[in-house]
């Protein structure tokens, strides 16, 4: 018997590559992607590489905020939207503190506030310091009778709060959200009033928040 090495003819290789280009060629694209393993890398440099933990694309530069060229859809409004983890509101700037007081006859000012500028009430302080109680305060919105002068009342176009003060006590309310008092095209004042008990009656009102 010959012991000679069988070698593939010339025609057979042919045939051999065709079938295995085939093969790769009609292949699903899943079987594929599980087979094989793509980077993706930092073209101005070529060490930097896209990183992936447990499936998922991390995404970020590392050193602050990560920045979209381009609009970014955050969902279709068809449904609510779910974040894994915690969401801060940073609070503009335009921070303030306003105190006045409020008596039977005269509303406390809690902002005078400009044309098309909105206001944010992140909380509320009201000390009752003369009469009976307990009083009730209201806090509402109004286009003041004289450009300029809260104090003499107006028409009312938002109700925004009300607070109960027991005689002779203190009652702070933290808002949380912020309650957003509307913008408008022309000048309103907040003001805060009592509404009973009737008699003499003085309460200190301090609201705070920002505008925006």
């Amino acid at each position: 018997m010959s012991d000679r090495v069988q070698r593939f003819t010339g025609k057979q290789l042919t045939t051999i590559v065709v079938a295995v280009a085939a093969a790769v060629v009609l292949m699903p694209v899943g079987v594929l992607a599980a087979t094989s393993v793509v980077q993706i890398g930092d073209g101005a440099n070529p060490s930097l590489k896209a990183h992936v933990v447990g499936g998922k694309l991390s995404v970020g530069d590392g050193s602050g905020a990560v920045t979209v060229d381009g609009t970014v859809k955050v969902n279709d409004g068809s449904g609510p939207m779910t974040v894994d983890g915690t969401v801060a509101l940073k609070q503009p700037a335009g921070n303030y503190s306003k105190y006045d007081f409020a008596t039977q006859t005269t509303n406390a000012v809690v902002y005078d506030i400009p044309a098309n500028l909105g206001v944010a009430i992140s909380s509320l302080t009201a000390a009752h310091e003369d009469g009976t109680g307990p009083v009730k305060l209201r806090v509402r919105q109004l286009i003041p009778t004289t450009a300029g002068n809260c104090t003499t009342g107006g028409s009312v176009i938002n109700e925004i709060t009300a607070v109960t003060v027991g005689e002779g006590t203190t009652v702070q309310t933290a808002y949380s959200p912020a309650i957003l008092v509307p913008k408008n095209a022309a000048e309103t004042c907040l003001i805060a009033f009592i509404y009973t008990p009737t008699g003499t009656q003085e309460v200190a009102v301090t609201a705070t928040g920002w505008t925006y």
